[in-house]
């Protein structure tokens, strides 16, 4: 059956360059032809031009702020399941925008170009049927588009109850590699000889705890963080899953997977009033170090303990993957 929202070749093949259709290639293309042919979205991305960024020490690292009022409405939307239940779901394909158009990957997925974006090149990978956010079909697609793209692009994952937007349809995000602070502190380590024996480094930093696997290829990963995923489920209520996030990217042909355990979706502040609330809404991208502040207000006044509070409350210590990386 076809998909009225796949974007074919016809339409995708004036923005190819010639010689060139891999799945890099098609990938850059869609977003070129997406660009060409949807004016919000090309608006949203030059709007990325002029937000305000800045760079906040933390103790072991620091975090890198980004002043973004259009991702207002993805910071403050309401997840709960009987506000979900009550709007259209804005991920399956009848409900996409007029001008988007979806890409299709590995039969059953959906790469859309996401219309708030935080990053140049910020993607949505969803599936095309209408099923639950779950990590576990989630994962062998993720691993398998940064493997495609040869780690040209990260993947991130947010769990139904940390940061993602549309918890009732299964999605991941991508962005090009770097963009994510954590996956540039910790992409030295990929360069370390690769020991069977050590495959995980896990630690405490800044508030949050952080499982890096390494690994040397793709089914080596997947079965890896297939196990820690399991044994995480194990503390959550029977046939859910463990609240986390997950990033995978990729380094010189080696690919990583890093775990973020979440104790909650968003602070206490979120739901202050006055001038005790910050509206910020941590997901993958927050707790890799990149945080995302809709209102200058909040991102002027961020502060180191301010930000160390936010992680402490939202995320878990290194001691909840103790068990789990043996």
């Amino acid at each position: 059956m076809e998909l009225p929202k796949k974007i074919s070749d016809e339409q995708l093949r004036p923005y190819l360059k010639y010689g060139e259709n891999d799945a890099r290639a098609r990938l850059q293309a869609f977003i070129r032809q997406q660009h060409a042919t949807w004016p919000d979205l090309a608006a949203a991305h030059r709007r990325l031009d002029t937000r305000l960024t800045r760079t906040l020490p933390l103790t072991d690292s620091s975090v890198e702020l980004q002043c973004n009022p259009g991702r207002t409405r993805s910071t403050t939307a309401k997840v709960a399941a009987k506000d979900v239940a009550q709007r259209p779901c804005f991920l399956c394909p009848a409900n996409l925008y007029p001008e988007q158009l979806g890409l299709l990957f590995a039969s059953d997925w959906l790469i859309l170009n996401n219309p708030f974006p935080i990053f140049n090149g910020h993607m949505v990978i969803s599936t095309i049927r209408h099923t639950a956010q779950l990590l576990e079909p989630a994962l062998p697609a993720m691993i398998s588009f940064v493997h495609e793209q040869h780690g040209t692009f990260s993947a991130f994952y947010n769990g139904a109850r940390c940061g993602a937007s549309a918890p009732d349809h299964l999605h991941f995000q991508a962005c090009p590699a770097g963009m994510l602070p954590i996956e540039r502190q910790l992409s030295a380590l990929l360069d370390e000889p690769l020991r069977k024996e050590t495959p995980w480094y896990v630690t405490t930093l800044d508030n949050r705890g952080i499982g890096l696997c390494r690994a040397a290829s793709a089914p080596e990963l997947l079965g890896r963080l297939r196990v820690m995923c399991a044994r995480l489920n194990r503390t959550a209520d029977p046939g859910d899953e463990a609240d986390l996030n997950l990033i995978i990217f990729g380094r010189r042909g080696r690919l990583a997977g890093v775990c973020l355990p979440r104790r909650t979706h968003r602070p206490a502040c979120f739901f202050a009033t006055g001038d005790a609330q910050y509206v910020i809404s941590p997901g993958a991208v927050d707790v890799a170090g990149l945080a995302i502040l809709p209102r200058q207000m909040d991102f002027e006044r961020m502060t180191k303990e301010k930000m160390l509070s936010i992680y402490a409350e939202v995320c878990l210590g290194a001691d909840v993957m103790a068990d789990c990386t043996t």
